[in-house]
């Protein structure tokens, strides 16, 4: 998105010499059509959170020429940004996971109930983008609990006071002025989303541990239950060969795509669709992830593939797709 910039542009030539930037098409069509290239993107059917309104000009619109212009920002990216950026900071694979909103679900799977605050302050933001995040269900039912908690509790309420002064800069914050602050559901997720920029992540979640309420006191919906997104279960590598197969229907030979991560090459008679991943570790499924498995990327694989074309005069285009390097290594072809 940002190779929008022009400056951008400029420090990526820089580095790389006089590359050719491409902007503005959903898809690029070279030799004549039979070579098809996106990103992936744009395409609803596979991720509708990340894709532009305006992706020719993505440029925001400014009440005055002054003012500084703006990116558009789909939901994806906002996610990203509002959330995802500061648990990177702790956890290195978090930003890798597909669909974003699957680390929400990571974090109400621990133990801890202030990780699952957490899960629920990421679902409240999500909820507000149904059609882009796919949402089936309304987020955990714990925020009349954890809204409970700090209006009931004087003690959780100093704890949470210390907080505003020790990582918030709000000197003046006692439990008085947190009873008052933290007075609706809203209010509570956006505490705890600034609390996420505050790198002292063990001692608010610490005080965010103390709202746990006691086993039958949420009753009979108890807020265990989190159907985050029917994004989930999208079969996305089905996906994206649905969308190649529909460009071989128009004249394509070949199709690249990207944005999922995931590797893959599907072959049907002449016809060739190509997914070279991303040159970052990746993982097919965050089902069964835990939190803690985030910490360490290294353990994840990854598989620096690119796409050769070649037009050698005759109908059919040659193409393979060539691996530099992977991990783990694998036994039936070597890079």
């Amino acid at each position: 998105m940002d190779l929008y910039w022009g400056q951008v542009q400029n420090k990526i030539r820089k580095k790389a010499g006089d590359v050719r930037i491409e902007l503005s098409e959903d898809t690029y069509r070279r030799y004549g059509g039979r070579l098809h290239i996106s990103h992936g993107h744009q395409f609803p059917s596979i991720d509708p959170a990340n894709g532009f309104k305006n992706w020719r000009n993505p440029i925001l619109a400014v009440p005055a020429d002054s003012a500084p212009k703006r990116l558009e920002m789909c939901p994806g990216t906002l996610f990203v940004v509002r959330f995802v950026n500061f648990l990177e900071a702790k956890y290195p694979f978090a930003d890798n996971i597909y669909p974003e909103t699957a680390l929400a679900s990571i974090l109400w799977r621990e133990d801890r109930w202030g990780l699952k605050t957490v899960g629920w302050t990421l679902l409240r933001f999500a909820t507000q983008y149904r059609e882009a995040f796919l949402s089936t269900a309304t987020q955990p039912d714990i925020g009349p609990q954890l809204l409970n908690a700090i209006q009931g509790d004087s003690f959780l309420r100093r704890k949470i006071a210390s907080i505003y002064r020790d990582a918030l800069s709000e000197p003046d914050m006692t439990a008085a002025k947190v009873k008052e602050t933290l007075s609706s559901e809203d209010a509570i997720a956006a505490f705890v989303e600034l609390l996420l920029q505050d790198p002292l992540w063990e001692k608010w979640i610490e005080v965010l541990d103390m709202a746990k309420p006691a086993v039958s006191s949420l009753g009979a919906s108890g807020g265990n239950t989190l159907a985050i997104n029917a994004a989930s279960t999208i079969d996305v590598r089905a996906g994206c060969a649905t969308i190649a197969r529909n460009k071989w229907n128009v004249g394509a030979q070949i199709v690249v795509l990207g944005h999922t991560h995931l590797p893959e090459t599907v072959k049907e008679g002449s016809h060739r669709y190509y997914n070279p991943g991303s040159w970052t570790r990746y993982v097919d499924g965050a089902e069964a992830l835990t939190l803690e498995e985030l910490r360490n990327e290294d353990c994840f694989p990854y598989e620096l593939n690119c796409i050769r074309v070649e037009d050698t005069g005759s109908d059919t285009l040659q193409s393979e797709c060539i691996c530099i390097d992977r991990f783990p290594a694998s036994k039936d072809r070597d890079p």
